[in-house]
């Protein structure tokens, strides 16, 4: 398969070295499934660089810190692991930072250690180079990386100002991952992407039509320009929609001329494609978005949200629209904001998404029986939202109810619930991964269930 053209997301690409180019920091903002990796991809290609950008100053290095790699998030895994990222940029340094390496291994546990012997690897990297860092899948890594390390972040990029450079990538703006009581400690780091901060949308139409292309032809498959753009149309240019479309219509050419809603139901993939994107959205997201296909208006910081990360069009003297006409229809349908034409004309479902039987403890969902995941405090979690359907429930009241312990009262208990329901979550992701999932963390307030 041929490389992406040069110009592929260059909307973004180009102001992200522009900024890396000037020796400052950027973070990049998007949902699941907008094609991060091959943004990535991209952004490395020398090729891209030189064309979007040809009067580069001095050319920088990139290297990937993946927080899935990590042996554990705390100082000493944290800069153990970028000091083994360094590896492949060593060069004529590579003993040193092999050193360095050996070190951190051999003080396991010490987080001044680590620091110390990463500091020394950079500082002999950065002697020959300049050097972005990227932070791969940053969300849960910035959630649980102590304080002192990310001041140690910003001390290192203090020092070595305009040859170290920081890129993260991360489902929600830094300042929204981390509890206002941290924000003394965060905001020395949060600071540098202040003015860096780039949102990660659909695709241009351009490079969306390419895409379809590209997937099409790995099935020895050609379709013609209007099939195409009806794709692209249809998508808004959301890469994960794109393939899912372009499958369905090299399967089934006829989909082409079926109504947007019965074609989510003609073409199960699509809907599950859709189900997955919604999943992805946080309770605010979800709430800002239904208000929007409602005809609703938005508050500021709904509006906000949503415009960062690329999911509305602005519409003059009018309400935005969302990005993906077929995302669109499967939300309203998700949500009863209409209902679903049925597959055997039977008319839509009215079964809930998920029953609880508290006196056998069983629990069905979307009328698959998961009790067997969802057992001991999982099912009392479960039990106790289901009795409270649509209704917020705050962390502590869920723990008392989930822990027997009426007395509870810690933060970290509220911490130890939310960590329980995300476990939770993700078994209803894999039991039922394309169906819309009614568990939800409302930041802030506690934990609903309930579409």
């Amino acid at each position: 398969m041929s490389q992406r053209p040069t110009t592929y997301r260059s909307a973004i690409i180009t102001p992200i070295l522009h900024r890396l180019d000037a020796g400052e920091c950027c973070s990049i903002i998007g949902i699941n499934g907008m094609g991060k990796t091959n943004l990535l991809q991209q952004v490395q290609r020398p090729e891209v660089r030189a064309a979007l950008l040809p009067t580069m100053r001095e050319p920088f290095q990139l290297v990937s810190l993946d927080a899935n790699l990590l042996v554990r998030y705390d100082a000493w895994g944290f800069f153990e692991g970028l000091t083994e990222a360094l590896g492949p940029l060593a060069g004529d340094q590579a003993a040193v930072v092999q050193a360095a390496h050996r070190a951190i291994l051999a003080a396991e546990g010490s987080g001044p250690v680590a620091l110390r012997h990463c500091a020394a690897a950079l500082a002999a990297l950065l002697a020959q180079m300049r050097l972005v860092i990227i932070f791969d899948e940053f969300d849960d890594l910035f959630m649980h990386l102590p304080e002192v390390v990310l001041r140690n972040l910003r001390g290192l990029r203090d020092r070595y100002k305009y040859r170290l450079m920081y890129m993260t990538f991360s489902r929600e703006p830094l300042a929204d991952l981390r509890d206002v009581d941290d924000w003394d400690g965060i905001e020395p780091f949060v600071e540098l992407f202040h003015l860096g901060q780039l949102g990660l949308g659909p695709l241009a139409p351009a490079d969306a039509n390419h895409e379809v292309e590209r997937f099409a032809g790995r099935h020895q498959e050609r379709l013609d320009g209007p099939v195409r753009q009806h794709i692209v149309a249809l998508s808004g240019g959301h890469p994960a929609l794109l393939r899912a479309l372009t499958h369905a219509f090299i399967g089934q050419p006829g989909l082409v001329h079926v109504a947007v809603d019965h074609l989510l139901v003609a073409a199960p993939v699509l809907r599950g494609e859709c189900a997955k994107i919604w999943n992805g959205f946080s309770a605010d997201e979800q709430t800002a978005l239904q208000r929007l296909l409602m005809g609703q208006p938005l508050d500021r910081l709904q509006h906000e949200q949503l415009t960062l990360k690329r999911l509305v069009h602005a519409q003059p003297d009018a309400q935005p629209s969302l990005f993906s006409p077929l995302l669109a229809v499967a939300i309203s349908q998700f949500c009863a904001l209409q209902p679903a034409p049925d597959a055997d004309g039977a008319g839509p479902s009215t079964m809930p998404p998920i029953c609880v039987d508290q006196e056998r403890k069983l629990v069905y969902y979307y009328g698959q029986d998961i009790s067997a995941k969802l057992t001991g405090l999982k099912f009392r979690l479960i039990a106790h939202l289901a009795a409270n359907y649509g209704t917020i429930c705050e962390p502590l009241e869920l723990a008392r109810a989930v822990y027997s312990e009426p007395s509870l009262e810690k933060q970290a208990d509220s911490e130890r619930i939310i960590t329980l329901v995300k476990r939770v979550r993700t078994l209803m992701n894999q039991a039922v991964p394309d169906e819309p999932n009614p568990l939800q963390i409302v930041r802030g307030r506690g934990v609903r269930l309930g579409l």
